[in-house]
């Protein structure tokens, strides 16, 4: 880190490595607090307004409401699928079983 240093400055002497260093000291607390100036000027614009743990509740009842509804339907989906299967495989077999030339067919 002190070759880094070196070259940045270009210098070896202590005095000039100490002054810059404080110079950029300086310079980085002067971003630090301008930063915190401006975030603290829009957060003030911008309030933050945390809703009502009743509206939070209203919405997580709703939203698991939904997310059942959901659930229903995909069982539901899933169960009528597996039941045509199931008697598509019925019928197959039912086919199947039947001893049926090429002209019967």
């Amino acid at each position: 880190m002190k070759d880094d240093i070196i070259q940045i400055i270009k210098s070896n002497e202590p005095n000039v490595i100490q002054t810059y260093l404080k110079d950029y000291v300086l310079i980085l607390k002067n971003k630090i607090s301008e930063s915190t100036y401006d975030l603290t000027t829009q957060s003030t614009l911008c309030p933050f307004i945390t809703p009502s743990l009743e509206t939070i509740d209203a919405r997580l009842k709703e939203f698991i409401r939904l997310h059942h509804i959901d659930l229903c339907r995909t069982i539901s989906y899933q169960i009528y699928k597996l039941k045509s299967q199931i008697h598509e495989r019925d019928l197959f077999q039912q086919i199947s079983s039947f001893d049926l030339n090429e002209e019967q067919v």
